[in-house]
């Protein structure tokens, strides 16, 4: 005869902890679901979960089984109070909150220009926005795709530039099946794509780059053009 089995949930408590908490962010990541609803939800079971100890030793024995529900559901709560917070949409300063019609972005390629067929392409972030009344640090990144040209060719990792075109939100896909750029890129906290012809931006003679990126730029480089060989 076999000996009894307990499920791996009830040996290891972990697993249970653990997947409370993955869902938690899936439940986050997919409905988005505001502050107030969260922080409601995780005092009301960090409330209830010690209210418990306060009853006598053995009804807290029969609501062993309750208790140990809501410390699963307050995991829960905890970690969409986290994804909430990673995520830049929440956040004040991300410039997709402060887009309008009238303002100039200020935009830091954040990696060599890769190269498409009909355009360039490459990570720029979002440093600032200025408008008439004030200049306004924000945070986050955006897909850029530009004409191919001479004045695109003299970009680079670093490279400052400003526009007042406005960023366009990266469209899913429009076929089931079909890969979804839109949610590939979310992952990236990247929810806009810009595309600029020459006349659409200048170049600043600045740039904003550190010396770690540029050296494991350099060194990518190099390994892929052995490689390439």
């Amino acid at each position: 005869m076999h000996p009894y089995q307990l499920p791996v949930w009830k040996e290891a408590p972990i697993v249970r902890v653990l997947l409370s908490f993955i869902v938690g962010i899936c439940l986050q990541w997919f409905f988005n679901c505001s502050l107030i609803f969260i922080v409601i939800i995780l005092f009301s079971n960090f409330s209830f979960f010690f209210l418990i100890y306060f009853f006598s030793l053995s009804i807290r024995y029969r609501l062993k089984f309750v208790q140990s529900i809501l410390l699963l559901f307050f995991v829960l709560s905890v970690s969409m109070f986290l994804t909430f917070q990673i995520d830049l949409r929440n956040n004040r300063n991300w410039y997709g909150n402060h887009i309008s019609d009238n303002m100039t972005l200020q935009l830091v390629i954040q990696e060599p220009l890769q190269e498409k067929p009909k355009s360039m392409k490459a990570i720029a972030k979002v440093h600032q926005i200025q408008s008439t009344s004030n200049n306004l640090q924000v945070k986050g990144n955006l897909l850029l795709y530009l004409q191919k040209s001479k004045k695109t060719a003299s970009l680079r990792y670093g490279s400052i530039i400003l526009t007042h075109k406005i960023p366009q939100t990266i469209v899913g896909a429009k076929n089931p099946g079909d890969f979804d750029n839109a949610k590939y890129q979310a992952l990236q906290q990247v929810y806009h794509q810009l595309y600029l012809k020459d006349a659409d931006y200048i170049i600043l003679d600045k740039k904003d780059k550190s010396f770690l990126m540029s050296l494991v730029f350099y060194l990518r480089a190099n390994v892929l053009d052995v490689l390439g060989n």
